[in-house]
This record gives C-alpha cells, structure tokens and sequence, in this order.
C-alpha cells in the first residue's frame, strides 16, 4: 500500500472519522432500502448514507458510510467492536443479505466524499405554493334534506332526532 491508501485506509477504519466501507459485488436490482436495512439489522452502528457505483452493466460497488463516532450498538457492543477490528486487520465481513446470498464488506480505500446536498441524496416533491386569499365560504346553519332521495333519506334516519343542524324536506 501507498502512503496515500494507507492514510485513506486508516481515516476510513476511525471511528472518530466515521467508518466507510466498501461492497464490492452487488447486483443491480439491489437497493439502497435493502442494503440499509440488511447492514442496519446487523447492529453495528448507525449508517450516514449509502453510495451506489456503477461497476458495470449487471453489477454495482456499494459504499456504506457510518456517522462519526456511531460505530457500536451498545447492546451489541462487543461484535461491533469484533466486526471492526477484524476489518482494520483485513478480514471481510461476510453479512448474508438473502437465504444464499452475501456480501463480503470491507474497509473502503477511497477518499470518503464530503456530505452530498440533501437534494442530491434523497430527491423530494417540490409542491405548489398556493395560498387562498379569498373571503372564506360561510358555513350554513343548517341543510335541507330531502327524503326521497335515498341517501338523504339513510343521512335523516341515523342522525339523532335532536339535531338542528338538519331539516327534513318530505
């Protein structure tokens, strides 16, 4: 390793720097929902954001970012901390994301890009801005039924007899 890979390769394993790492091999059809939650059901730590790379055309490199200083459940504290050290020694972690299929994850060699704009990493509905300036409707005292059609008619037969707020048209 250069002096650059090494210095990369020691930010990105520092919890105080926030831990990045790097899946290789996924299929296409995987999404960023079901990385999240396959690394998320692993209870490791708490995950920034998620990178997809395009590998090639049926394949993806994924980049699982981890927020500074987060890394470690404390109710799973001890294989957190197991899965990290394994991972600055150069052994993957093997996390299964189906019934025969996984992925090996490891500490990632490229720089970690600063925080993307939110608009860049989670698209939003930009609404319509509308405001109603005109004079409110008055809210009528009351409303005329007509009991031969049937739907008045059901309305007039299942509001209580004491109700003002409806008269009763025959």
């Amino acid at each position: 390793m250069t002096s650059m890979t090494t210095t990369t390769f020691e930010k990105n394993s520092s919890n105080e720097h926030g831990i990045s790492l790097c899946i290789p091999f996924v299929f296409k059809h995987i999404t960023k929902e079901k990385i999240f939650a396959v690394i998320r059901s692993q209870r490791v730590g708490h995950i920034e954001r998620i990178d997809i790379v395009q590998k090639d055309e049926k394949h993806n490199k994924v980049y699982v970012h981890f927020a500074r200083s987060r890394w470690g459940n404390p109710s799973n504290i001890q294989y957190s901390k197991d899965v990290l050290l394994n991972l600055q020694a150069g052994i993957p972690w093997i996390v299964p994301y189906s019934r025969y299929g996984y992925w090996k994850l490891w500490i990632s060699d490229s720089e970690k890009p600063e925080n993307m704009d939110v608009a860049l990493t989670a698209p939003r509905v930009k609404r319509k801005e509308c405001i109603d300036l005109s004079e409110s409707k008055p809210v009528p005292s009351s409303i005329v039924l007509n009991l031969n059609d049937p739907i008045q008619a059901r309305i007039a037969s299942t509001s209580p007899s004491n109700n003002s707020y409806y008269q009763v048209v025959a």
